[in-house]
């Protein structure tokens, strides 16, 4: 699922254990421990331009990886 919020994140609908005690999504360079659970766009996500759409590529590459291993294929991203 690829889910757009805009300016600002509202998860209030995901209602599944991804979030830490400060109701932040916990994840390892946008990887959530939950399978199937990803998130980019969100600010310091894995580096300082993580928010902003300058930045948010090389993280969806990261998440686009980690999806690709966890089902089996090779990435497509730069020729990979």
């Amino acid at each position: 699922m690829i889910w757009c919020t805009g300016v600002g994140g509202d998860l209030s609908w995901l209602r599944v254990p991804v979030f830490d005690e400060a109701g932040r999504p916990a994840h390892s360079r946008g990887v959530a421990a939950v399978p199937g659970v990803y998130f980019v766009g969100f600010p310091w996500l894995a580096r300082r331009g993580s928010g902003i759409i300058y930045g948010v590529g090389r993280d969806a590459e990261h998440v686009a990886d980690v999806i690709g291993l966890r089902l089996g294929v090779s990435s497509t991203v730069n020729g990979a």
